[in-house]
């Protein structure tokens, strides 16, 4: 297996587990939470941009923006989430 077939393959796994903290995030957010609709979006907007970030790294995604999260802290639906919110989604989220 070649450099490249390796980083592929790393890369797969990581949007697997990508993949799976979001699907486990969804099931044990609380939908009594007030904010729950906004901390579903950012989590889906997060966990995509994750997954845009590792195929770019393998060049199988060519319109990966870096600063695409900072652009949403001006959105509305940003602003409703408070800092613990953005910091514990953001690291849920991490895969380096």
């Amino acid at each position: 297996m070649n450099n490249n077939e390796k980083k592929q393959e790393n890369a797969l796994k990581k949007i697997g587990k990508t993949v799976d903290k979001l699907d486990k995030y969804l099931n044990e957010l609380s939908e009594t939470d007030s904010k729950h609709e906004i901390k579903l979006w950012f989590a889906q907007k997060k966990a995509t941009h994750e997954i845009k970030r590792l195929l770019s790294e393998v060049n199988h995604y060519e319109n990966y923006e870096e600063k695409e999260l900072e652009k949403l802290s001006e959105t509305d639906y940003y602003q409703q989430l408070t800092p613990d919110d953005i910091n514990y989604i953001t690291s849920y989220f991490y895969t380096y």
